[in-house]
Formats: structure tokens, C-alpha cells, sequence
């Protein structure tokens, strides 16, 4: 049986770290593209790979899953901040339609109400776009196609446009920003961006940055066996 998909009130609460197990699982299973996490510095490094960022990709211990969410709003104090009220709620935007097209230089997409300015690359535009037609690849080679009908890779190449749904902005305790953005690609698929920056000057900043080491550690080491397993492949 399918989830209902969630409300604009399920991804104010699961954005705010503090949300129940049924919303959680809603709207984690209503992202269907990539879902990438990262501090700003990290989208803005021409060289970063943003697939070590997608939290969709296959392989990945720590990807996107009710459990990570849970340990993420733990080990982030970001649950407790909202527990006790130290969370802002600065913006939740629903139904923005803002088209991004391919083959244009679009803007950055930057936060309105944060502490400290976020804003997003283009070059995340065309991640997601090369990443909705690698899953439509996958989907077609796992599936019989009639014949009558394209494969999914084929129907939408000539229209690759970007939509921005949903925007929500946050501040957690004074020693985090966020933004979160929803994404609509010509593929049907509904893709998340996270853009965050954690003040390490502040001392709760410090806290968290040491409190979310191990969970980094697990990730670097779980991305070190998937790629000597890819290299054991070839």
C-alpha cells in the first residue's frame, strides 16, 4: 500500500527535526531523485563530486532512511532544539514554480531570511538533471518496455527543465542555517537539496561538529568499500 503523500504541515515538521515515525517515512519515500546534503563550501568547490553528497544513491550505509533521520536529529541537536523552542521557522513557501531550463545559465538560488545568506549553484540543476536520466536508465534495463512505448530514459530528452516547488528556511539554535529546497524535474521525479552552514564559532556549533564526527567517519569509510567493491567489478 502506497503512502499518502505528504502535507506541506509533514515537511515543515520532518525539515524541523521533529516530526513522527509515519511523517518521516512519508516524506522520505516522496523524494524519488537525489537528495543531497551539504555544507554551502561544498556545492561552491568546482572540483566536489555531488554524488558524495547524494543521500539516494545506492550503496550508501547512511542514505536517506527513517533510522538515519532519527540519528541525524539526535546526534545534530537540531530535535532538541525544536523540543524546546530554539528553532526559527523563517520561511515555508509551497507551489513557487520557478522553471529552470537546460542549456540556460540559471541564477543561484539563495535563502531570504537566514542569519547568514545560502544559496545553491547551477551546477546542482545539472546534477539532478543527469541523475533523473541515470534512474530512468536503471528503471528501463530492470523492467520489460512494450515496444509501443519510449523508455523512460528517451520520453523527456528533449525537455529537461528544473521546477522549484518548495522552499523552507531554518535556524536551529543559532549555531545552524538551512535551507531546503524541493525540486520537480521534467521526469516526474521530486528531487531534495539541502544547503546548510553550521557556525563552528558558536559553542553549540562545536558540539554538534564534534558529536556528528563518527556518523562522518562511518560515511567515509562505508563510500571506501562501495567504490573498492565498483573497482573489484570492472
Amino acid at each position: 500500500m502506497l503512502a499518502s503523500a505528504p502535507s506541506l504541515t509533514d515537511y515543515t515538521n520532518f525539515h524541523g527535526m521533529l516530526c513522527r515515525v509515519g511523517t518521516a517515512r512519508r516524506c522520505i519515500q516522496s523524494f524519488d531523485g537525489v537528495a543531497l546534503f551539504a555544507d554551502q563550501s561544498t556545492y561552491h568547490q568546482n572540483d566536489h563530486d555531488l554524488s558524495s553528497v547524494d543521500y539516494k544513491q545506492k550503496g550508501i550505509l547512511l542514505g536517506l532512511s527513517v533510522v538515519n533521520y532519527y540519528l541525524l536529529v539526535l546526534f545534530s541537536l537540531t530535535g532538541a532544539c525544536t523540543l524546546v523552542g530554539r528553532t526559527k521557522f523563517l520561511a515555508m513557501q509551497d507551489g513557487l514554480f520557478n522553471q529552470f531550463h537546460p542549456h540556460e545559465a540559471g541564477p543561484m538560488v539563495c535563502s531570504k531570511e537566514t542569519k547568514e545568506t545560502l544559496c545553491m549553484p547551477p551546477k546542482v540543476l545539472d546534477y539532478i538533471r543527469k541523475r533523473s536520466e541515470d534512474l530512468d536508465y536503471d528503471q528501463d534495463q530492470s523492467q520489460p518496455q512494450d515496444s509501443s512505448t519510449p523508455p523512460l530514459s528517451q520520453a523527456c530528452s528533449n525537455d529537461d527543465t528544473v521546477v522549484l516547488k518548495r522552499r523552507f528556511e531554518y535556524e536551529f539554535g543559532g549555531y545552524l542555517s538551512v535551507m531546503m529546497l524541493h525540486f520537480q524535474c521534467s521526469r516526474g521525479r521530486t528531487h531534495l537539496v539541502e544547503v546548510y552552514r553550521l557556525h563552528s564559532d558558536s559553542a553549540l556549533g562545536r558540539v554538534v561538529n564534534l558529536l556528528l564526527q563518527p556518523l562522518r567517519f562511518l560515511d567515509l569509510l562505508t563510500r571506501g568499500l562501495a567504490s573498492d567493491d565498483a573497482r573489484k567489478l570492472e
